[in-house]
C-alpha cells in the first residue's frame, strides 16, 4: 500500500530510519542525554556532600526518583571517586584505596594540620598485615607539611595510599586529603592519625 503511495525506495529509507530510531545505541543516547536533563545541581550537591557513601545508602535519598545504575553513571559523569579508608588506631596507620582504571589520574594534595613537626609518612602500594605489624611495598616519604601529587594508574583495580604516624610516640596529627580525578571534582577528606 504505501509502496504504491510513496514509490520503493521511499519505504526503504522509512523502514531504515525506524531501524535506526529502535536501535540500542541510539536509545542509550537518548537515555544519557535525557539522565543529564534530569539531573538538577540539588541532585549533584547530594551526591558531592554524601560521595562517601555507599550507593545503598544514596538511593534513598533521592525518594526513588532514580535507580542504582542512574546514581553511578552519574558519579561518574561528575568524576566523583569515593575512598575507602581502614584506620589502625594502635599502629598510627591510615590506609586509603581508590578503584582506579588504567592510565587515569588522580591527583592528591596531602596536608598534615597540626602536631609535632607536622610530619607524616607517606607511601603508595598494597601492605601486608603480619601479625601485629606490617609490611610496606616501597619506602615511606616524609611529609611535612604538605605534599602535592599526580598519580596514574598503572593498572585496572585498586590503589592503595598509606599514611603514618608510628615514628611519633605521644602525638597525634590531623591530616588533609584532597583529591580528584583528572576531569572530575575536588573532594576531601580529613582523619587523625
Amino acid at each position: 500500500m504505501f509502496e504504491a503511495k510513496y514509490g520503493a525506495e521511499m519505504v526503504e529509507n522509512v523502514f531504515l530510519d525506524h531501524l535506526k530510531a529502535d536501535s540500542e545505541e541510539s536509545r542509550r543516547q537518548k537515555t544519557k542525554a535525557e539522565m543529564d536533563m534530569a539531573w538538577s545541581t540539588e541532585d549533584d550537591n547530594i551526591l558531592l556532600q554524601n560521595f562517601l557513601e555507599k550507593i545503598e545508602v544514596l538511593e534513598p535519598l533521592f525518594d526513588g526518583r532514580y535507580t542504582r545504575k542512574d546514581i553511578r553513571y552519574r558519579q561518574k559523569y561528575l568524576g566523583i571517586i569515593r575512598p575507602r579508608m581502614f584506620k589502625y588506631k594502635k599502629a598510627r596507620l591510615l590506609k586509603m584505596s581508590f578503584s582506579l582504571k588504567t592510565n587515569q589520574k588522580l591527583i592528591l594534595k596531602i596536608d598534615v594540620l597540626e602536631g609535632g613537626n607536622r610530619d607524616i609518612d607517606f607511601c603508595i602500594g598494597e601492605t601486608k598485615r603480619i601479625g601485629k605489624s606490617f609490611k610496606f611495598p616501597t619506602r615511606f616519604t616524609r611529609i611535612k607539611p604538605n605534599l602535592e601529587l599526580e598519580y596514574t594508574a598503572k593498572f585496572t583495580g585498586k590503589h592503595w595510599f598509606n599514611f603514618s604516624n608510628l615514628f611519633s610516640l605521644w602525638t597525634t596529627k590531623p591530616v588533609s586529603v584532597k583529591f580528584h580525578l583528572e576531569t572530575g571534582r575536588t573532594l576531601g577528606v580529613e582523619f587523625e592519625i
